[in-house]
């Protein structure tokens, strides 16, 4: 292994990825009005429909606590409900609104202009996906 600097050490330079890709999206999403964290919140309720809070959290990678400023500013957007689930009122179910889901759909051109900033091939950016989710613990 190389001897420790800054441009070899791996974690930074993950982190310096991610903010130029953060950099990127948040140009991108400006025309949409939402932060990069929100368009996430989007995309997983239009892949998985309605999830509970504690599910979203997951999925995302977000403490309850972040989500719920999140998810409240949303609403206030008239992005998303949440209602108590049935038999549990400890837990809520979050889940698209009309608007919520044309904005998840008008927004979902994103990614692939993300990705046409990146310089990769599609080859190149597969296998760092599976990196990446290696990284992360997934398959």
């Amino acid at each position: 292994m190389a001897k420790a600097s800054l441009e070899n050490d791996f974690s930074f330079l993950l982190y310096r990825a991610s903010n130029s890709q953060t950099s990127v999206y948040r140009e991108l999403l400006k025309p949409f009005g939402i932060t990069y964290t929100q368009y996430l919140v989007l995309m997983v309720l239009r892949e998985q429909g309605d999830v509970s809070v504690t599910m979203l959290a997951n999925i995302i990678g977000l403490s309850k606590a972040t989500m719920s400023p999140l998810l409240q500013r949303m609403e206030e957007k008239k992005l998303l409900n949440r209602e108590f689930e049935v038999g549990n009122e400890r837990q809520k179910r979050v889940y698209l609104t009309k608007t919520g889901l044309k904005l998840s759909n008008e927004s979902a051109k994103v990614t692939e202009e993300a990705f046409l900033t990146l310089g990769l091939s599609e080859k190149e950016l597969n296998k760092f996906k599976k990196l990446c989710r290696k990284l992360a613990g997934g398959s």
